[in-house]
């Protein structure tokens, strides 16, 4: 499974609980929920839960079939080995 690695302008680390709304390449977008010891990752009506996994690149996230690595102002996102999700940048607090 590659995984590709996308600039998104955190500041600083998200705390516990932060919503946040990516924007990719190509128009796809994804929502992420973070809590204390998984995220919930929302991709249209498609929903995502990921454990948090040691790692020492940034807090990392797993489902079967699924990754998300933050890390400060890097992000990566693949699902169901889908590689489609590049160049993701946080665009704004996720609402609702």
């Amino acid at each position: 499974m590659a995984i590709f690695i996308a600039a998104a302008p955190l500041t600083a680390h998200a705390s516990q609980n932060e919503r946040m709304s990516f924007r990719c390449d190509r128009g796809r977008s994804f929502q992420a929920a973070l809590g204390k010891d998984h995220v919930v990752v929302t991709i249209g009506a498609r929903r995502l839960i990921l454990q948090s996994q040691p790692s020492s690149l940034g807090r990392r996230y797993e489902a079967p079939g699924s990754v998300l690595i933050i890390d400060g102002d890097l992000s990566a996102l693949v699902v169901d080995d889908d590689l489609g999700f590049r160049n993701c940048r946080v665009s704004s607090p996720a609402l609702g």
